[in-house]
């Protein structure tokens, strides 16, 4: 029986294009995937950024109450007029790091190939 020396050119170009084929969906999968993880990433800095703001906020909020409480009852109003303002700047610090965080979650999204 005599050894096959040629393929069918058909055979070849089904071949070629098969391969290109899967080639390129396995990019475009890959992309897509690592694309839901970064995203996903930023997502979950952008929770954590928006969940130590609200702690923030809320720990402002009881300082300011109880400074507040001992203005009024005449106790140490110098004191606590400095808590009231650490907790003001306490609080713009975290709105501070929340709009930074969100802006370069954005960034890493935008530069980021979705395809």
């Amino acid at each position: 029986m005599p050894a096959l020396t040629t393929v069918n050119p058909q055979i070849v170009d089904a071949v070629q294009r098969s391969n290109e084929s899967v080639l390129k969906d396995a990019r475009t999968t890959g992309s897509s995937v690592a694309y839901q993880h970064v995203a996903q990433s930023t997502a979950i800095a952008i929770q954590d950024a928006a969940e130590y703001l609200r702690s923030i906020a809320a720990i402002s909020t009881a300082t300011n109450g109880v400074a507040l409480g001992m203005i009024l009852a005449g106790q140490n109003a110098e004191k606590a007029a400095q808590a009231i303002d650490k907790a003001k700047t306490a609080l713009e610090g975290a709105v501070e790091a929340f709009q930074s965080v969100g802006q370069t979650a954005s960034t890493i999204l935008q530069g980021f190939p979705s395809k």
